[in-house]
């Protein structure tokens, strides 16, 4: 089992080596040391993080993200903790990650912690909502980011606005929840107590167009001239009578009878 272990470990000090080389070729001479001793501190951190020896898979992994994606290894050591943390151990899914920041420009661990603290905030919305099971779209990502820096809501704020979207419209919106939070904007701390008075005032709002609709209703109705139609004695055709002719017809009817009598 020993001599197992040795031969183990010196096939993987080998991978290592040619790993190593590979990145010293891709470095100017006078980088090379540095970015070679940077490199070998990264893995050790690496395995720390997921628990495990690198594999060749692995380390040609973060090699990319070191060279190709010109991430730092402060970030590289940034981005495996963030994916740890949380519950991802997968390289894939670090290496989607790792694109995903490349994509957004993302070239510093602030940076990083800003859009992972935007990302963590959607899924605790996306939560309110009571959508889970899939992570959040970049124009959901965008709606926070706005409400939280333009407008400047508290996260308390965000998630009292999604419970009365919710209890509004029996529906997740994120177009919904906005028009709540704009009503608010501009106060210079907005807290939950501005979005209770905007709220309440907007609700007042509501119900006075209400009344003012059914009033115009109402006298709508009043100035509506009753139509024949609604009268119960016409409900048949009417007739048009000859009164000359009714009265002929008299005429001769009372002759016919006094005739008869006499």
């Amino acid at each position: 089992a020993v001599r197992l272990y040795d031969i183990f470990h010196t096939c993987r000090l080998c991978l290592l080596t040619l790993q190593l080389w590979r990145l010293q070729r891709t470095s100017s001479s006078t980088a090379a040391a540095k970015n070679v001793a940077e490199f070998k501190e990264l893995l050790f951190v690496a395995e720390q993080y997921l628990g495990k020896t690198l594999s060749a898979t692995d380390i040609d992994q973060i090699i990319i993200f070191y060279d190709t994606l010109n991430m730092s290894a402060e970030l590289i050591e940034y981005l495996i903790e963030y994916c740890v943390e949380n519950g991802h151990k997968s390289m894939h899914y670090i290496n989607k990650v790792a694109l995903s920041w490349h994509e957004e420009n993302i070239t510093t661990v602030n940076l990083a912690k800003t859009s992972s603290f935007l990302y963590n905030k959607t899924v605790i919305v996306l939560n309110a909502y009571g959508i889970k099971g899939r992570g959040p779209a970049a124009s959901e990502i965008a709606y926070i980011r706005k409400w939280s820096e333009e407008y400047g809501f508290a996260l308390e704020v965000i998630l009292e606005a999604c419970d009365r979207t919710m209890n509004s419209i029996h529906q997740p919106s994120f177009d919904y929840t906005d028009s709540i939070l704009k009503r608010s904007e501009g106060q210079e701390r907005p807290q939950l107590k501005d979005i209770n008075a905007v709220d309440a005032d907007y609700r007042k709002e509501k119900e006075r167009a209400k009344e003012l609709a059914k009033e115009r209703k109402r006298q709508q109705q009043a100035q509506k001239p009753v139509s024949s139609q609604n009268n119960k004695f016409n409900n048949f055709d009417g007739r048009s009578y000859d009164m000359n002719d009714l009265e002929r017809r008299l005429v001769q009817h009372k002759l016919y009878i006094s005739d008869f009598i006499i």
